[in-house]
């Protein structure tokens, strides 16, 4: 259930994202503040320096996020990497993700290759879905993942429970995760951890 209202969301983030495309905008960044501290914006390549009040939703090739969030982030591109802080969630798609600032929420992302950096952390759960996943911060919360590759770093502590579909994950996986461990493989039967 979680997994298909996270794809439904970011479904409907690209739609209104890249809505200036269709209105011959294709050439130029759009970036719109509102009155409330949010920020909307696509483009070819957005590079956000600023700290951003409230919510910001973007959608282009190359988004590059330096600023803080003082609510949730919303995106979709083909590179996507967030350096800033971001008090809120994290809700993407594109496919290359990284995220190498703190979460004080959710982080949901779906893509390519999708990495929590060494200095991340995650206060809150991580949903994940990818073709490689690397973790090395520290998630607070639970985790759900399903990759074709899993990595972790020497830095990765997941505190609650992990459930992981994966073909390759490392062997030590187990020593990371401070809640239950359940593994499925791909064409494999299901194995549980405690």
């Amino acid at each position: 259930m979680e997994k298909k209202l996270v794809s439904i969301l970011i479904l409907l983030i690209m739609l209104f994202a890249a809505l200036p495309y269709s209105a011959g905008a294709a050439d130029e960044n759009f970036l719109k503040h509102t009155s409330s501290g949010n920020v909307f914006g696509a483009g070819e390549d957005l590079q956000i320096d600023q700290n951003i009040q409230g919510d910001l939703v973007l959608a282009g090739s190359r988004l590059e996020i330096n600023g803080n969030m003082g609510n949730d982030f919303l995106g979709a591109g083909g590179e996507i990497i967030v350096n800033g802080d971001v008090s809120g969630n994290i809700i993407v798609a594109g496919g290359s993700i990284r995220v190498n600032g703190n979460v004080g929420g959710d982080v949901a992302a779906l893509g390519g290759q999708i990495i929590l950096s060494r200095n991340s952390v995650v206060e809150g759960d991580i949903l994940l879905g990818g073709g490689e996943v690397t973790l090395d911060g520290t998630v607070n919360g639970n985790g759900d993942v399903s990759t074709d590759t899993l990595k972790t770093g020497d830095n990765f502590k997941l505190k609650g429970n992990l459930a992981l579909q994966a073909d390759n994950y490392p062997s030590n996986l187990s020593d990371k995760v401070g809640g239950n461990l359940n593994i499925t493989q791909v064409n494999a039967t299901e194995k549980q951890h405690e």
